[in-house]
């Protein structure tokens, strides 16, 4: 028959791993899945408002300066992570001494505590 147990999963996260487990409790009748599916179901949610800061980097040709709360705002009471998407042109982002590439990401405490640096390439 089918299976519907919803409770268990009210209002809990929809990110992270999900596993399916099925278990036969009495196989002498046999028995198999002949398919499955989830829908998950969600609240709009509006993402937090990320802007570009009113400061803006001045750096001397091959020098380097912090990337911090005041080039990038964030407005939220959680802990946000920022994706990188696009670098810089004339420069390198760099976290202490690793240089950060398109697709990682930093965190909003990286640019309070001043961690995240933007080198420029000198050129």
């Amino acid at each position: 028959g089918e299976f519907q147990a919803m409770d268990p999963f009210t209002s809990t996260p929809s990110m992270g791993t999900w596993t399916l487990t099925v278990a036969d409790d009495f196989p002498q009748d046999g028995g198999f899945v002949n398919s499955w599916s989830i829908e998950v179901c969600t609240d709009v949610v509006f993402p937090d408002v990320i802007t570009g800061g009113t400061k803006n980097i001045i750096v001397i040709n091959g020098g380097s300066a912090p990337f911090d709360n005041t080039v990038l705002t964030v407005e939220s009471d959680d802990s946000v992570t920022i994706y990188i998407t696009k670098l810089p042109s004339e420069g390198t982002l760099m976290r202490g001494m690793d240089e950060i590439v398109e697709g990682s990401s930093v965190t909003e405490e990286e640019l309070a505590n001043g961690t995240v640096t933007y080198v420029h390439s000198g050129n």
